[in-house]
């Protein structure tokens, strides 16, 4: 929703970052457009709910740290 305020289009925000999950960021945060905090950035996110990037972001560090 904020990269919708700014500009963005509804879906596929222009504003993220990154080429796979875990290494995404917003370019609104980064730039200084918008504080963290707007966005709870660094508090976690606990949602599962059709949140298919962070089901793959998790898998994708539990793999790394089995290798570890």
């Amino acid at each position: 929703m904020a990269g919708v305020v700014h500009g963005a289009p509804s879906k596929g925000c222009t504003f993220l970052r990154g080429d796979r999950p875990g290494e995404y960021s917003c370019g609104l945060v980064v730039d200084g457009v918008i504080d963290p905090k707007e966005l709870y950035i660094g508090d976690g996110c606990s949602s599962t709910l059709f949140n298919t990037d962070r089901d793959k972001a998790r898998a994708l560090l539990k793999e790394k740290r089995a290798l570890s």
